[in-house]
């Protein structure tokens, strides 16, 4: 079994790409909402958000986030690794996950095994962000 298999986070990418400068790969969800927005994509380390702005956070600014996808619910912190405006009051944002537990792990695992889409992103479509 190779080492991305025995971590214990295989379904997080099994492929990756050698210069990609993320730890795990991602997977795009489809139904999984956070307290701050829609969640576009997920790994094991992090989140992109679609959101409205009410408040601006700003780079390395650390929120409580609380993850849901239908009854499935993981509350934990997160950082601001990036932002960038999306249109009027419209934001994307690059969510770092901060010092998740194992209870933490496994339940982030679970939300995104039910709400991942078919396909995983790769090549130049995980590079536009």
């Amino acid at each position: 079994m190779n080492d991305m298999a025995s971590s214990g986070n295989s379904f997080f990418f099994p492929q990756k790409r050698v210069d990609d400068k993320r730890r795990p790969g991602r997977v795009q969800c489809i139904g999984l909402n956070c307290s701050l927005g829609k969640v576009l994509d997920l790994s094991a380390t992090g989140m992109r958000l679609a959101c409205r702005a009410r408040r601006a956070l700003r780079v390395g600014e650390t929120v409580q986030v609380a993850l849901t996808y239908g009854e499935s619910r993981l509350v934990t912190e997160a950082r601001v690794a990036w932002v960038v405006r999306a249109g009027f009051r419209k934001r994307q944002m690059g969510m770092e996950f901060v010092d998740l537990t194992d209870t933490e792990t496994a339940k982030l695992r679970d939300i995104a095994r039910m709400s991942m889409a078919n396909f995983t992103i790769v090549g130049s479509e995980a590079d536009a962000f």
